[in-house]
């Protein structure tokens, strides 16, 4: 039982993580190109 909920745990908090970088990559990607398209 503790060995079953650490490894949800576990992944709960690597997906979680994976989703934090996925939506930094997106938001630094929109801003690049905002500020690309400000500036050109």
């Amino acid at each position: 039982s503790y060995t079953i909920e650490f490894n949800l745990l576990k992944n709960f908090y690597a997906n979680h993580w994976m989703i934090l970088l996925i939506k930094g990559c997106f938001y630094r990607v929109i801003y690049c190109i905002f500020v690309i398209d400000g500036i050109g």
